[in-house]
């Protein structure tokens, strides 16, 4: 064999060899007994088992299936108190953990109850009341990344914004903080969003304009258990096209990352980077913007024309924190047009209806470092068209492995349809492959919605013959 050839084979062993595994398993469920206003949502995986929740408009169900997704035990939470509202589920301390409120008389009652993988009650206490709550405060609940910390809060009537914090391994309350925007000179229609980290602080954040034509004033309030940091970030100089905030726990930074654009147009320019050290003491922010064109393109070089102009119609999808203080954005080309359409029934004539399509189109990963500047940039070919189904079966499973990224969605939205996977390595390479499996094609699967549950296996929602069922997939 000439020495070239075996050199070609050799380099095309390795390369496979650095590829992880692909799909080998898929276990799926028995249908869902459910009514069409019951919300149900996967929980998370502990000892081999899954877990689900099952709320109604009369009770609260605890749905446990073994490692193949069989049933193999339910419980019926007994929320008799007046006024019960289930706020946030998880698992803590490989115990699951049912957090709600209820009230009695006039006082608003946060309560725990925590249970084993056998579904055993192991603790039930209510950690706080408070007398001063609206009568039906629209209460939101905002986890650490750690699970360990949850926040509770409510807005009233644009007044103030009332915040709890719970530690729910201890199961107390951290502190309580009424934010009064006439005393902390904020404005509520400026609000944009609470994050909370491991230490069981949070952070609100204002954004409103600047004195400049792309300029914003961020202002930003750090709530503890030993008093508040107010700081404000006059005439920040970005125009967002798209954005996220989050809080990187290692570094001890606040960031805001996504998307920029030129005059606020339709098409994103480039990759935005701004982060500040917490607790917002006296750090400069540090502001970065990178057009796309700048990135090195992964796969084919060619493809960097397509980005001097900008991408229009881009979403980020997820944001995911790198150990450096840098982030991956996850980026998806997103579009939804609404049109007439003429339809006729024999009694009443001609009518009109509206038909609603969607595009879910090409997912683009940028790799930004923690100084602000981008790595690389992969465009991950996808296509996917829908009507008038709320684009639930478009989009793609994200998941996580120790040395790379995966995407799993489906190549078309129809009722026999076949399923591919990209899979990128931290280089920002990548590989596609479709997932031999005729069993899945008679499955309506809807990715967007799934949840990773471990470093291998993602649980998704699928409906077989209109029956809803969950799929479990397995690398």
């Amino acid at each position: 064999m000439d020495i070239s050839i075996k050199n070609s084979l050799l380099l095309i062993c390795l390369y496979l060899a650095a590829i992880p595994v692909y799909a080998q398993k898929f276990y799926l469920s028995e249908p869902f007994r459910s009514k069409m206003n019951d919300d149900i949502e996967l929980v998370g995986q502990q000892n081999g088992f899954v877990f689900f929740t099952q709320e109604s408009d009369h009770d609260f169900r605890i749905l446990r299936l073994n490692a193949e997704l069989h049933n193999n035990r339910t419980l019926i939470l007994p929320l008799n108190e007046r006024k019960t509202k289930v706020r946030y589920t998880a698992i803590v301390d490989k115990m699951l953990t049912v957090v709600y409120s209820y009230r009695v008389k006039s006082e608003l009652c946060i309560k725990i109850v925590r249970y084993d993988t056998d579904l055993n009650l192991r603790d039930s206490l209510t950690m706080a009341c408070f007398g001063d709550a609206g009568y039906s405060p629209d209460i939101k609940a905002i986890p650490s990344e750690d699970k360990k910390t949850l926040v509770l809060y409510y807005i009233q009537a644009a007044n103030y914004i009332q915040c709890y914090s719970f530690n729910l391994h201890t199961q107390k309350l951290n502190w309580a903080y009424r934010w009064d925007h006439t005393l902390e000179k904020t404005e509520y229609r400026y609000f944009e969003k609470i994050l909370v980290d491991n230490g069981g602080n949070a952070v609100l954040i204002f954004n409103e304009p600047g004195t400049g034509k792309h300029d914003h004033n961020i202002s930003c309030g750090y709530l503890t258990a030993t008093g508040v940091v107010t700081r404000q970030f006059k005439n920040q100089p970005y125009n967002l096209y798209e954005a996220d905030w989050l809080i990187d726990d290692k570094n001890q930074r606040l960031i805001l990352a996504g998307m920029y654009s030129k005059d606020k147009s339709y098409r994103a320019e480039g990759v935005l980077y701004w982060r500040v050290r917490l607790p917002l003491d006296n750090d400069t922010p540090l502001l970065s913007t990178n057009p796309f064109n700048t990135a090195r393109i992964t796969g084919f070089e060619s493809e960097r024309n397509n980005f001097e102009n900008g991408i229009d119609g881009i979403s980020v999808v997820e944001i995911l924190l790198k150990h450096d203080g840098g982030v991956v954005l996850i980026l998806e080309k997103r579009q939804q047009n609404e049109r007439n359409t003429r339809g006729r029934l024999i009694e009443s004539g001609n009518t009109i209806r509206n038909s609603t399509d969607y595009y879910y189109d090409d997912v683009y990963i940028c790799s930004v470092n923690a100084n602000g500047t981008t790595d690389w940039l992969a465009p991950l070919a996808k296509k996917q068209f829908s009507q008038d189904d709320g684009a639930d079966f478009s989009s793609f499973l994200f998941m996580k492995g120790k040395d790379y990224l995966r995407l799993v969605f489906n190549d078309e939205i129809l009722n026999d349809n076949t399923i591919s996977e990209y899979l990128i390595r931290p280089d920002g390479t990548f590989a596609r492959k479709n997932i031999p499996n005729k069993d899945l094609r008679k499955l309506k699967i809807m990715f967007r919605k799934g949840k990773q549950v471990s470093v291998g296996s993602g649980i998704v929602p699928c409906y077989v013959k209109n029956k809803l069922r969950y799929l479990k997939i397995e690398y």
